[in-house]
């Protein structure tokens, strides 16, 4: 290869987004790469690896023995040095399912975190929603680039990202008006945000485990010395006192035992930015004297071409005829030839005749034109099949005349970020499970059929389908038999549909079928689509062998035509509903086509609305209470829960009326009688040496709590039932953080002065909790018993669990976990860290009067005001 001038080199130098020489290590004992994200991982004035991750490894080396040998690196290029087993450890790495693929995790997680997002004082941002159109600055390839770039393909927020290779330039990305916002790891922000005048929006996101990764083929003793960590945590973890928790109290704030740079550093700094200068002028001089100091081509070519080739890219430079110049050796790579079988051939030598000539379209604009052209191109190689995409940078090199000469070219190997992209809009429009498209593309379809339902030739019909008893049947089979199920009726459902049809679920065992096209005559069409879904009833409900078991079923289906609901798709779908509820009630395994008929429904729920005002009326409510224990079995609270005995009708579900009366308004009164009820059982409890350090909890409806009585109510319940407000318990859920926040955190801090305290049920299930978790005056959470149950048999939903109790035990929050309903899942909550829980194993509701009875001869299983959270 001959020499090119200097001032190309540097100008592929200025080029890059990032360049990094490649370092050699020691050998080591331990060789553990250490990058600066303090208070976590940094190295300390010492030498040696510092923060709250370096301090807990550096005690279980003294504690084994070990040698550690900090290998200074940057995130990304820390990885990579992981990867290629140039070390031997890595601490504060998130397990995602790529890394998985790429290295080795042991079992117990180091630490648990969160990520948050950084602005400036004067920004308004307080959800993630309010990063639309926003630029992010981001730690390339971290876990706060992938969560944000799945949400933003969910809900097209289009921000920017910017791009950065640690946190410490993503703040000062913000602070030069560069960026709107960074997002980073809360520890991070938490102890450096400050020093670049900015502070923490209301927006955090993404509960992530972080642990201490090796290469994916570890050796032996790598893999032992990650065991006995394992073993360190697991042990440190389970004890009050431990080292792990001393670490954590160390690094959990600032001042003596926060992070502080130390005075040498800052003139460390100081010296290093005057090199810096003194480099920029070096330069400068160098471009006015390159005609005198050419000897020096050759090292500094020597030196940028180890930059250059330790770059994850395609480097090249081609010349007028688009002859390959120069290569770096990534582009060697990807051709599989040497720099000798490159340099002085075009691209008609190592790519396919279609792709030489698309690539020479954009290399002319360049050459002819002078234009910076970026742009996505797909490339395949001649001995291979699969295409690549490239991001692609290509500008014009000038001489000291402003002539072009050559092109220099950066190429980034995109395929995977698009194929990932490709699936996340795939998860977006269809069902993970059946693989059927999902309610939204349903919808999106159904909004563009009725867009053209003027058309004389288009007359459709929608149709759900239910399976008839299928919890039943989950029940008996279990939910993977149970899952298996619902993907043989998909299957049947997609081999039904003929090319004018759509088939979709939209969600647990409700299907959809679209039928368009039909007869242009309304009764032609009604009768033509009540043939179609006869046939597909019929076909739905032959036997289906799942597993061992032959299984049969039969389906509801509710149909109902486009010409009966107007030019409204949401009438159209609860149409459809009415008539596949209708055809439940009517027996099951019918077909029942929506008229207005159907209205009957309506006049039910508007029934039910009148025996609700008249049990109001006659005080026909009544509270019973189940408990809640901790680990020792202790009973340690109840919480309150409202039923309904009709004279007539008997026990009506609370899931029946209760949503009927929020909507009609009804439960304002209904739980001002709730409120008052619970004061009389604690007054009661108030008298007895085992109930008076006993708890009552009660859920408050959004509705209720924002009324304008319901503070006054309370206190006034409170002075005449002479009740001890520290006895009473508040549980609040996460629909009601929608409202005017400001006002409810102001409400909520009313209630704690008077000693009321609060709880956030089903925690887990709404969508902005971690964004207002840090405000609340909360002193519980209650995990949703969803995750509980499912827990066992999901590892997602473990995660979520074990998550959740580290951000509430963290925050000093007592975590309660709802749902427990067998031995198993009782033991494993208690395995990882859950102390309280709530649920039919350990007791189901009852009357206050049979507990009493029932615990007061047992009072060693009522724990006493020392045992009770908070004590």
């Amino acid at each position: 290869m001959r020499r090119w001038s200097l001032g190309i080199l540097i100008t592929l130098l200025m080029v890059l987004p990032g360049t990094h020489a490649q370092s050699v290590s020691q050998p080591l004992t331990l060789r553990l790469g250490v990058y600066h994200n303090p208070p976590k991982i940094f190295l300390g004035s010492d030498g040696r690896p510092s923060g709250l991750i370096g301090d807990l490894l550096n005690k279980v080396a003294e504690a084994e023995g070990w040698q550690i040998k900090p290998v200074r690196c940057q995130w990304q290029s820390c990885l990579t040095l992981l990867k290629n087993g140039n070390i031997d450890l890595m601490p504060d790495v998130a397990m995602t399912p790529e890394r998985r693929a790429e290295f080795f995790f042991p079992v117990e997680p180091i630490l648990l975190s969160w990520s948050q997002i950084y602005v400036s004082a004067n920004s308004k941002l307080s959800s993630l929603l309010d990063l639309k159109n926003k630029r992010i600055a981001v730690l390339e390839e971290s876990v706060q680039q992938q969560y944000l770039t799945r949400l933003n393909h969910a809900f097209q927020l289009h921000y920017q990202f910017i791009r950065v290779s640690d946190f410490e330039l993503a703040l000062q990305a913000v602070q030069r008006g560069e960026a709107d916002a960074a997002a980073t790891s809360q520890f991070y922000g938490r102890y450096q945000a400050a020093d670049y005048d900015l502070v923490a929006a209301p927006i955090m996101f993404q509960p992530t485990e972080l642990y201490v990764a090796a290469n994916l083929q570890p050796s032996a003793s790598i893999k032992q010395a990650l065991q006995r960590l394992d073993s360190y945590l697991t042990r440190w973890k389970a004890e009050q006192h431990s080292p792990y928790y001393s670490v954590l109290k160390k690094w959990s704030g600032s001042g003596e035992d926060g992070y502080s740079i130390p005075q040498f550093v800052w003139w460390i700094g100081l010296l290093l930015l005057g090199a810096l200068l003194l480099t920029f002028f070096f330069i400068f001089t160098l471009r006015r004297l390159v005609k005198d100091k050419t000897y020096r081509l050759e090292q500094s070519e020597n030196r940028l071409n180890t930059i250059l080739n330790s770059v994850d890219a395609f480097i090249f430079i081609k010349d007028l005829d688009l002859k390959y110049q120069y290569i770096n050796q990534k582009f060697c790579e990807l051709t599989g030839l040497s720099e000798r079988d490159i340099i002085g051939k075009t691209d008609h030598q190592f790519f396919d005749a279609e792709t030489a000539k698309r690539l020479a379209i954009n290399d002319r604009r360049v050459l002819e034109k002078g234009e910076r052209i970026v742009d996505e191109e797909v490339n395949t190689l001649t001995k291979s099949s699969a295409p690549h995409t490239f991001l692609s940078v290509k500008l014009p090199l000038r001489d000291g005349s402003g002539q072009i000469y050559a092109l220099c070219g950066i190429s980034t190997d995109i395929t995977e970020y698009r194929n990932i992209q490709s699936q996340l809009q795939h998860l977006a429009f269809f069902d993970v499970l059946s693989g059927l498209p999902n309610r939204r593309f349903i919808i999106d379809k159904l909004q563009n059929l009725m867009a053209q339902k003027q058309s004389p030739l288009v007359q459709g019909a929608l149709a759900i389908i239910d399976i008839d008893e299928f919890k039943s049947l989950n029940d008996t089979l279990g939910h993977e038999l149970g899952d298996e199920l619902l993907k043989q009726v998909a299957n049947r459902l997609e081999h039904l549909q003929s090319s004018k049809d759509t088939v979709g679920r939209l969600g647990a065992d409700e299907f959809v079928a679209i039928l368009s096209q039909l007869d242009q005559d309304p009764k032609a069409a009604a009768m033509h689509a009540q043939q179609r879904t006869r046939q597909i009833a019929k076909r739905l409900s032959q036997p289906y062998f799942v597993g061992s078991h032959e299984v049969f079923v039969t389906v509801s289906i509710g149909l109902a035509m486009f010409s009966d609901v107007g030019n409204d798709v949401e009438e159209l779908l609860k149409g459809a509903d009415i008539a596949m509820h209708t055809a439940k009630r009517l027996g099951r395994n019918n077909i029942q086509l929506f008229n207005t008929d159907m209205q009957a429904i309506v006049d039910e729920r508007l029934n039910i609305e009148s025996r609700l005002r008249e049990a109001v009326a006659k005080d026909q409510f009544y509270l019973v209470v189940q408990p809640q224990f901790n680990q020792l079995k202790q009973m340690v609270a109840m919480e309150a829960l409202l039923r309904w005995h009709h004279p007539e009708l008997g026990e009506i579900s609370p899931g029946q009326f209760i949503p009927i009366a929020e909507q009609s308004g009804l439960m304002l009164a209904i739980g001002k009688r709730v409120i008052e009820q619970s004061c009389e059982i604690l007054r009661r409890w108030q008298s007895s040496e085992h109930w008076r350090h006993i708890k009552l909890a009660i859920n408050i409806s959004p509705a209720q709590f924002n009324h304008e009585d319901f503070v006054p109510h309370l206190e006034n319940t409170l002075q005449r039932f002479q009740v001890n407000p520290e006895r009473l318990e508040l549980e609040i859920t996460e629909t009601l953080l929608i409202q005017d926040f400001d006002a409810i955190i102001d409400k909520l801090n009313v209630l704690r002065e008077w000693g009321i305290s609060v709880s956030l049920d089903d925690f887990g299930t709404g969508y902005a909790s971690l964004s207002y978790l840090k405000r609340l005056p909360l002193a519980k959470l209650k995990i949703d018993q969803s995750f509980v149950r499912d827990m066992l048999n999901n590892s997602n939903d473990e995660v979520i669990v074990r998550s959740i109790i580290g951000l509430g035990n963290n925050l000093g929050l007592t975590v309660v976990a709802e749902g427990v309903e067998t031995s198993e899942q009782l033991q494993r909550l208690q395995q990882i860290q859950c102390f309280y829980f709530q649920g039919f194993y350990l007791g189901k509701p009852q009357r206050p009067e049979q507990w009493e009875l029932e615990l007061s001869s047992n009072s060693e299983n009522l724990a006493t005001g020392s045992s009770l959270p908070g004590s």
